[in-house]
């Protein structure tokens, strides 16, 4: 892993810089575009009814505690700021006609995990139901709005995050409510998806290092400096004891099992680090395992870089990490502070005047490159009606809107994504494997949730992706994979026919997997998989635990073996040590796996634990030879297979 030294002071020299430079000082900004009447925030929060179909909502007192501590957060980061962007972009449709009622900021506090964009509520008055069917809100739960937010994917940046995706739902042509995606992946940031779903979620994460990078609160921009140094420090361990899980059968799986305490924010300092030092462009290392879906697993964690490889065109198109890469850049270079005549702003106006001033006195830089993006985004990107690919579509618009701009948003995408920027972008070739268990998030490697097909394009498809399908092998996997990069990409899959070394019958078999999306629809069809915590826990533990017991059944069967003609034993008092001795080594088993979820020292605080335990061993059973060494060889066992799993 490549380290960034001393992540805390480049983030907080960034906040210095930003604050002191007059084309990036609040002071600078002598007014705003948004007149202070309008920018309305309302938190609202569920009352668990709904009204035809809509969830029911409440306003929030704002004599609450609850409320004046989400406000305080809001108004004392980014997110006030940020916040502008969202009223224009509504003046802007309003202005065009696609948009009647200018509506304020609707923050939704709910017990729902995650952070998310959704449109459609009904608002309980003293007068009676409001039904607002399109109007967006950002629904939060409240243990995210209150906590401290100086650390890395609080609230300061996961609202501007989830707000950025109710710019592309608002802004892009022809928008489709439903999603008509055929990939069956959960998105994260190295994963490859497809164009939409890469697009939508990378304009919005590149949002995240956008709130970070101009943060000018410097408590927030401290913690999460600190935040971004622990994770640093602490991943490699995690990351290497993730990949011995997979290789060494005899482990524990201790590190597969923590995902849950550690590969989030891996995920989350991902998104900064590989955004801006273009690491994102190199394709995730493999391991050579005989289960598919743990090869599949393995890659889409992304925790290895192979800088060998770089990914391809189509593979780029559709990873949100490529996107926020290139959005990250071009939003925090110096094209933010190229200012577009007073003409360009009048479209963003309330009352369509003209500017008084220069457009320098109204908008923060970074606020500027947004307004150029909300231009580009209503009038060339088409969002889930279209197998385009949105990435190309926003930036052949963006060089046609600001021709002046096209040098550096051309090098741009060539320092973030490793390649020249081409719009000749190959028609998605979907695959499908139906009777197929398939781990739907990168973080499950024990299939907690799964869906029951799997899918990919051809275009973008590696090794692993292809060997899902029943019949396909390494080598003829090999024969595709090396035919595309060398002869440019599949056009039709007929062509796979023509792939040299491939059986007539293995030929067939990939083009028998083309995608139907009817099929795709039946298969599918209500089958919603639920995110369970719940089961993202008891899985693992389940999968812990079964090993244990295996391991701890054979040390208490070459115990009993070789104890046998020392005593002479009933039965009864047989299953009393039995009972015991499977209670010490499950507690043993659940201790090395809290010091690996809990701590970086997991490996120096089992050992004391376990000196202790022997300790009292030896002292409890000092005049009982026969037990006490009975019971040494279990717990040393059960030690000796922990250490291992730990390290």
């Amino acid at each position: 892993m490549i380290r960034i030294q001393n992540i805390r002071s480049i983030l907080l020299t960034t906040c210095i810089v930003f604050i002191s430079s007059p084309a990036r000082s609040q002071s600078g900004k002598v007014h705003s575009l948004v007149p202070e009447e309008i920018k309305e925030i309302v938190i609202i929060q569920p009352t668990g009814e709904e009204v035809d179909g809509l969830p029911e909502m409440e306003v929030l007192s704002d004599t609450t505690t609850l409320y004046r501590d989400v406000m305080h957060t809001i108004q004392n980061s980014f997110v006030n700021e940020f916040l502008d962007l969202y009223f224009l972009a509504q003046f802007y449709l309003r202005n065009q006609g696609r948009l009647e009622n200018i509506e304020p900021a609707y923050l939704g506090l709910t017990e729902n995990q995650g952070g998310f964009a959704k449109f459609g509520f009904s608002l309980s008055t003293s007068n009676g139901q409001i039904p607002k069917p399109d109007v967006p809100y950002i629904d939060i739960t409240v243990n995210s709005a209150t906590t401290s937010p100086d650390r890395l994917m609080s609230f300061t940046q996961l609202y501007p995050h989830e707000m950025g995706h109710v710019f592309v739902h608002l802004l892009t042509v022809e928008d489709s409510i439903e999603n008509n995606t055929k990939n069956v992946d959960m998105h994260f940031f190295s994963v490859v998806t497809d164009f939409s779903t890469a697009f939508n979620e990378g304009f919005a994460e590149h949002i995240e290092n956008v709130s970070r990078f101009y943060e000018k609160n410097e408590v927030i921009l401290e913690g999460i400096g600190r935040d971004m140094e622990e994770i640093e420090q602490n991943s490699p361990r995690s990351i290497r004891g993730f990949e011995r899980d997979f290789k060494i059968p005899l482990r524990l799986g201790y590190y597969k099992a923590s995902m849950l305490s550690w590969y989030q924010r891996y995920e989350d300092f991902k998104r900064y680090r590989q955004a801006f030092d273009g690491d994102v462009k190199y394709k995730p290392r493999t391991l050579a395992l005989r289960n598919i879906e743990d090869r599949l697993t393995y890659r889409n964690s992304g925790v290895r870089l192979d800088k060998t490889r770089k990914r391809n065109l189509v593979q780029l198109l559709a990873t949100e990490g490529a996107a926020s890469a290139f959005f990250s850049q071009l939003t925090t270079s110096d094209l933010s502070n190229r200012y577009q005549t007073s003409q360009f702003y009048q479209d963003f106006l309330f009352e369509m005047d003209s500017l008084a001033d220069p457009p320098q006195n109204y908008l923060l830089p970074w606020q500027n490159q947004f307004l150029k993006y909300f231009k580009v985004l209503s009038e060339f990107v088409i969002f889930n009606n279209s197998n385009n690919s949105q990435f190309t579509d926003f930036i052949d618009g963006y060089l046609k809107l600001f021709p002046d701009e096209s040098s550096e948003v051309l090098q741009i995408f060539r320092s973030s994504l490793g390649i020249d920027y081409t719009n000749d972008v190959p028609p998605p070739l979907w695959l499908m494997v139906d009777n197929y268990d398939h781990r739907l998030l990168t973080f499950d490697p024990f299939g907690a949730i799964t869906v029951p097909l799997y899918t990919f394009d051809l275009n973008a498809a590696e090794i692993e992706d292809l060997l899902t399908i029943n019949g396909i092998g390494e080598v003829d996997a090999e024969r595709l994979i090396e035919y595309r990069d060398r002869n440019g990409f599949f056009e039709t899959l007929e062509e796979v026919r023509e792939v040299s070394g491939l059986s007539t019958a293995t030929a067939e078999k990939v083009i028998e997997s083309a995608l139907d999306t009817e099929e795709l629809e039946n298969l599918l069809g209500g089958f919603e998989p639920q995110l369970s915590v719940v089961q993202l826990i008891a899985k693992p533990l389940q999968y812990m635990f079964s090993r244990a017991l295996i391991y701890f059944l054979i040390l208490f069967a070459v115990a009993h073996f070789y104890f046998r003609k020392l005593e002479d034993l009933t039965p009864k008092t047989k299953v009393g040590i039995f009972i015991r001795q499977l209670i010490l080594a499950l507690l043993l088993t659940i201790s090395g796996f809290l010091m690996v979820f809990v701590s970086a020292q997991a490996l120096l605080y089992f050992l004391l634990l376990d000196s202790v335990v022997v300790l009292m061993i030896v002292v409890i059973y000092r005049k009982k030879p026969v037990k006490k060494q009975r019971t040494l060889g279990l717990v040393i066992g059960m030690s000796m297979l922990i250490i291992m799993s730990i390290l």
